[in-house]
């Protein structure tokens, strides 16, 4: 199971994701399963680079740690940049 630790994004909107990016941090969302509100996160760049190209990173549970909580989730869309090798934002859908 491939695992991320991951930050929640206190502000949300186009300006905040850019300035994530521009820190090398991708901006993702989780929701899903009886949870009412979804929670924006942001996960290091770095961490999903390489391993986006991997045919288990699409098919297979991920393990999100968000503070104390630990997040079984899978991965409902991916939005990629045009003509990079880029991600530019995640969603993650809880699994029960």
């Amino acid at each position: 199971m491939i695992s991320f630790i991951a930050e929640q994004r206190i502000k949300i909107g186009t300006r905040y994701s850019r300035n994530l990016r521009r820190l090398n941090k991708l901006p993702a969302i989780i929701y899903g399963d009886n949870q009412k509100k979804s929670i924006p996160i942001f996960i290091n760049n770095n961490d999903i680079k390489n391993i986006q190209f991997e045919s288990n990173f699409y098919n297979n549970k991920i393990s999100i740690k968000l503070e104390n909580y630990i997040y079984i989730v899978k991965i409902h869309a991916v939005q990629k940049h045009a003509f990079k090798l880029q991600l530019i934002h995640i969603d993650f859908l809880i699994c029960s």
